[in-house]
């Protein structure tokens, strides 16, 4: 069940709403822990909660202690950091919320190809913070460079029939499989890929130009177009180019300036495509001098990231704030991890900044405040999703599970009843037919093993599901239609894989 409202309010009025780790006062950005996790025993007592900020959280929740890195908090430090916080408290000797030393630092991956657009243009009214300045540094003239004509998706070739695809692959054995799984990985070589990416991604051409190899940089793959036509198309696929951002605010109620940054800074020069960590020799920046009123973000480009082909999900450890910004787009910012099983597979490319501590002035005063590190596991993603209709998502649980199996009653044209049969693979037990996007599905019938499951048909609206046991079935087929107002585009597909990767991720960590 979790803490009691009337727990939580304890725990808030007793912290003042500070953050009983590194003190800070954070208002509405705090959540209550457990210090002792329930999976573990702990009950959800006032003995056994404490207030924490989002990334303080983060680092006590999601330490992993299978690939350890850093220390993690035990039970006895946590109890110990709340007790004499709570005694500063209760005496009335914390800082004011005005105090200099109430900044708030926040990393932001910003993953949406237009929003990257804009802040390369200087346009900042759209990010969901308020008054943002931004830094224009070298990483932001790296991002330039490289991004604006930068396509990460190219048809290479389309093959009329399933033979003359097993005759340009003989040498790929999965490629028999292809009707069935829809999509098979095939070789590329570095000169094709050149061939076909030399004007839409000079980035991706530089790095085979530097030695990268071409199957870290480039998913080539045959699609078998099951939508209406018998169409095969050979794709190709180049990492999607991120950009992280470190947002720091001004939490206080006077106004402050972010004088310098005390830093490493990796790779000012060159490309070094290179592990996603933390590097490079110590720097002093220095920031144009602009005061920023209470509230205010100064808005500092500090990494470019290339994430795996696809994307990696999300997971959200609160509600996310959602702005609509035209009738079939909407904007999501949210806090939480980068669900990637292998955080090697995140790299970084070009400069890249890693902030360790911020000059405020406030006041007449010079205050050093000190700043988290870029975390795959503690950080906010920047995402906009269009609001398009294209059936609803499969995933089945097995062994190993849950997996994703694409969206499924795909059909020739909205609205049009079309039957889907899918063969489970061995030692599923669950299965869910997931509504993801702003549509309405509606499922006339759901059959394992011929065998109905379904009363009546049933309507999903976007965050609908079903949920159903499976164990010992290997035969699905289901039949219904869906409608959306919203028209299909080009970039459809890779919106699904990123839609259906963090609903993976989300089924994953309920999972755990």
């Amino acid at each position: 069940m979790g803490f009691s409202q009337q727990v939580r309010d304890a725990v808030l009025v007793a912290s003042a709403r500070h953050c009983s780790v590194c003190r800070r006062y954070v208002g509405v950005k705090i959540e209550v822990h457990h210090i002792v996790p329930r999976s573990r025993g702990g009950d959800d007592t006032f003995e056994n909660a404490i207030a924490l900020c989002f990334d303080c959280h983060a680092d006590a929740g999601h330490y992993n202690p299978e690939h350890p890195r850093g220390t993690r908090f035990s039970p006895a430090e946590l109890r110990r950091h709340r007790e004499e916080w709570y005694k500063l408290a209760h005496a009335g000797a914390i800082p004011s919320s005005n105090d200099p030393n109430l900044i708030y630092a926040r990393h932001i991956i910003c993953r949406d190809y237009g929003a990257i657009g804009e802040i390369c243009a200087g346009e900042l009214s759209r990010m969901p913070l308020h008054g943002p300045r931004l830094w224009e540094n070298h990483v932001l003239q790296f991002v330039r460079r490289y991004h604006p004509a930068r396509a990460v998706r190219k048809l290479v070739v389309e093959y009329a029939s399933f033979e003359a695809v097993r005759h340009a692959y003989p040498e790929v054995a999965e490629i028999e499989g292809l009707r069935g799984s829809g999509e098979v990985r095939v070789p590329i070589s570095a000169d094709r890929v050149r061939s076909v990416f030399e004007e839409s991604d000079p980035l991706t051409c530089e790095l085979l130009a530097e030695g990268v190899p071409v199957e870290e940089l480039v998913y080539s793959y045959v699609y078998h177009n099951q939508c209406g036509t018998e169409s095969f198309y050979q794709l190709a696929d180049t990492r999607p180019m991120w950009l992280g951002l470190l947002a720091i605010e001004n939490a206080g109620q006077q106004a402050v300036t972010i004088e310098a940054l005390e830093l490493r800074e990796d790779a000012p020069g060159d490309l070094r495509y290179r592990p996603f960590a933390t590097s490079g020799a110590s720097a002093t920046r220095s920031l144009p001098p602009i005061p920023l009123e209470p509230g205010c973000n100064v808005v500092i480009p500090e990494a470019i990231i290339l994430a795996p082909f696809g994307g990696v999900g999300f997971v959200s450890s609160r509600d996310q704030e959602q702005q609509e910004l035209h009738r079939s787009w909407v904007q999501v910012l949210g806090h939480g991890r980068l669900e990637c099983q292998d955080p090697t597979l995140l790299r970084l490319v070009g400069p890249a900044l890693h902030v360790e501590q911020a000059t405020v002035i406030v006041g007449g005063r010079r205050v050093q405040c000190g700043v988290h590190q870029l975390d795959p596991s503690n950080l906010y993603v920047l995402d906009r999703h269009w609001m398009i209709g294209c059936c609803p998502h499969l995933f089945y649980r097995g062994a190993t599970g849950w997996s994703y199996d694409g969206s499924i009653l795909a059909a020739p044209g909205v609205g049009i009843v079309v039957t889907a049969q899918r063969t489970l693979p061995l030692g599923c037990d669950s299965l869910r037919i997931w509504e993801l996007e702003h549509e309405v599905t509606h499922i006339e019938s759901i059959r394992l093993d011929g065998r109905e499951q379904l009363s009546k048909p049933c309507r999903l609206t976007k965050g609908q599901w079903i949920d159903l046991p499976c164990a010992g079935v290997q035969e699905l087929e289901v039949s219904g239609r869906y409608h959306s107002e919203m028209r299909a585009s080009h970039v459809h597909d890779s919106y699904l894989r990123m839609l259906g990767q963090d609903a993976l991720a989300e089924l994953r960590a309920l999972d755990r």
